[in-house]
């Protein structure tokens, strides 16, 4: 089986999902004798000396709000990114990943990375830059988790005045009317409107 050594202490493990490397921040519930239902992830201590370094020497993208002040040529000239922030929203069955900071919010582009994260975790995300369908997103990711942060204050959305643009990946709220709701597969999709403005609200859940 699976077991996690610090110093001269070595503890039996369960780990939930799929790990690989040699050093880890893991977390889980204590039994008495191991941690049983655990996560492991990356530990941050190499990637935070990595993005110190090389954000002092190239002016790496060290905020979100300037990953989204980049055009469409800087975006594709794959910019480094070295960020932390708070995941807002985590599908693990369709791999959407949102973050976001003290300055704005982005899609990270999970691609091979196996992990599972849950809103309120604290990352530090290394990366580069890349075109996305809207804006520009985070692409080959390498994550390291922090600890746990409160969500950001939400940003209110108005269906009627029309500044959704503005809540581009941030976490948000709003008021409108349910007009239908789907389930596909795991998910449910809600079309919610408020006057002429109808939205797509993907849950990764089920509500019936």
């Amino acid at each position: 089986g699976l077991a996690i050594t610090e110093g001269k202490l070595t503890v039996p493990l369960s780990l939930r999902g799929f790990f690989q490397g040699s050093s880890a921040d893991v977390a889980g519930f204590w039994t008495g004798q191991g941690l049983d239902d655990a996560l492991a992830r990356p530990s941050t201590d190499s990637l935070n000396r990595t993005a110190a370094g090389a954000s002092a020497l190239s002016g790496d993208i060290v905020h979100l709000s300037q990953l989204k002040r980049l055009s469409e040529a800087e975006a594709s000239s794959h910019k480094r990114v070295t960020v932390r922030a708070v995941v807002t929203y985590f599908d693990p069955d369709w791999r959407l990943l949102f973050v976001q900071d003290e300055t704005a919010a982005a899609f990270v582009v999970l691609g091979d990375l196996e992990m599972q994260f849950r809103p309120g975790d604290l990352i530090d995300i290394s990366g580069v830059s890349s075109l996305g369908d809207f804006a520009p997103v985070i692409v080959n990711p390498k994550v390291g988790f922090v600890g746990k942060a409160p969500l950001p204050t939400p940003f209110k959305a108005d269906l009627l005045d029309g500044n959704l643009p503005a809540a581009d990946s941030k976490w948000c709220t709003f008021h409108g009317v349910v007009h239908t709701a789907q389930e596909r597969g795991p998910h449910t999709i809600l079309k919610v409107g408020a006057g002429q403005t109808e939205v797509s609200v993907q849950l990764p859940m089920l509500i019936h």
